[in-house]
C-alpha cells in the first residue's frame, strides 16, 4: 500500500476528504511535503528547518547558518535549503544535521532536484541554472546557464520522466498560471510550451507519479487538479479557511490516487489535507 495510504487508514477515512492541523513554531517561508516518508519540512524566519512527522505530530528542528526560504529533496533523502544570501545548506534530513554549505550567490530563488541526472535546477531570475550534484563528495559543479523568460515565480515541479519543468508564476493581476517547459535538454527556455490557468497567485505545484495529473495550489483558497496533457481542469478542492496564508505545498501519493496539500496559516499552524483523486 505504501506510506501515503497509511495516512488515510490512520484516521479511518477510506475515501473522500480529511485533514489534520499541526501546531508548528513560527510562520512559514516554505513548505515541502515528503508523502513517501510521511513527513513535512518547513522553513521560517528562524535559523532552522522544522521536520514534522505526519503520523505522530512530532517536530524536530535542524539548525541552519541563516534563515532558509526554499527547499528541494534529493533521492538520497538529503535536503537542499536555499538561504537569503544565495548560499545553500545541504542537510541530512534523517540525522537532522547540516552537512555542508555551498557558496552559490544569487543564482535563482527556486530550486528542484532532478534524480535521473543528479542535478539541481535553479530558476526564478533571468536564467535557468543547472548544477551537477556528487553525493559522495558533496560537491556541486556548474553545468548549464541559459536565459529564460519568467514573471514572479513561486515553485518548480518536474514531470515524472523529468523531461518537463512546470514553473508556477504570475505576470500581472488577473493573469496567473503555471508555465510548462517541455524539454529540459533544450537550449531555449524563453518559449512557453503550454499552461495551466489558475484563479489566483499560485503557490505549490506537482505532477502525479503516473504523469496523468498536474496540481496547483494558490494562496487564496484552493487546490486545482488538471489533466497534465490536455491542461483541462478536473476538480477544485478548497483549502482550510485562514485570515493569512504563508505557503501552500502539494504532493501526490506514489500511486497517484491521493492528493495532499499542506497549508501554513499565520498563528494557526499547518493544516494537512488529503483527498482521493476523482
Amino acid at each position: 500500500m505504501g506510506v501515503p495510504y497509511r495516512l488515510i487508514s490512520q484516521f479511518d477515512v477510506p475515501r473522500g476528504v480529511t485533514q489534520r492541523t499541526y501546531p508548528v513554531p513560527g510562520d512559514a517561508t516554505h513548505l515541502l511535503l515528503d508523502t513517501t516518508r510521511g513527513r513535512l519540512f518547513m522553513t521560517n524566519l528562524g535559523n532552522s528547518v522544522e521536520r514534522l512527522d505526519l503520523f505522530t505530530g512530532a517536530i524536530d528542528s535542524v539548525p541552519l547558518v541563516a534563515p532558509g526560504y526554499r527547499m528541494a529533496e534529493a533521492w538520497d533523502g538529503r535536503l537542499f535549503v536555499l538561504l537569503p544570501n544565495g548560499d545553500m545548506n545541504l542537510v541530512d534530513a534523517d540525522k537532522a544535521v547540516v552537512l555542508t554549505t555551498f557558496r552559490l550567490h544569487s543564482i535563482g530563488s527556486l530550486l528542484a532536484f532532478r534524480s535521473s541526472t543528479s542535478d539541481l535546477i535553479f530558476a526564478g531570475g533571468s536564467a535557468l541554472v543547472r548544477y551537477g550534484y556528487d553525493p559522495a563528495a558533496m560537491t556541486l559543479t556548474l553545468m548549464q546557464e541559459l536565459p529564460t523568460t519568467t514573471g514572479n515565480c513561486t515553485d518548480l515541479a518536474l514531470s515524472p520522466d523529468e523531461s518537463r519543468l512546470a514553473v508556477s508564476c504570475f505576470f500581472s493581476l488577473g493573469q496567473t498560471y503555471s508555465d510548462a517547459i517541455d524539454d529540459l535538454n533544450s537550449d531555449d527556455f524563453t518559449a512557453s510550451n503550454g499552461q495551466w490557468k489558475t484563479i489566483d497567485t499560485p503557490s505549490g505545484a506537482a505532477f502525479s507519479p503516473d504523469g496523468r495529473y498536474f496540481a496547483s495550489t494558490n494562496y487564496r483558497d484552493s487546490t486545482m487538479l488538471f489533466d497534465a496533457k490536455s491542461h483541462a481542469l478536473i476538480a477544485t478542492q478548497p483549502l482550510v479557511d485562514c485570515p493569512q496564508r504563508d505557503w501552500v505545498a502539494v504532493s501526490f501519493s506514489r500511486g497517484s490516487r491521493i492528493l495532499y496539500t499542506a497549508s501554513a496559516c499565520v498563528n494557526m499552524g499547518v493544516n494537512v489535507a488529503w483527498w482521493v483523486v476523482p
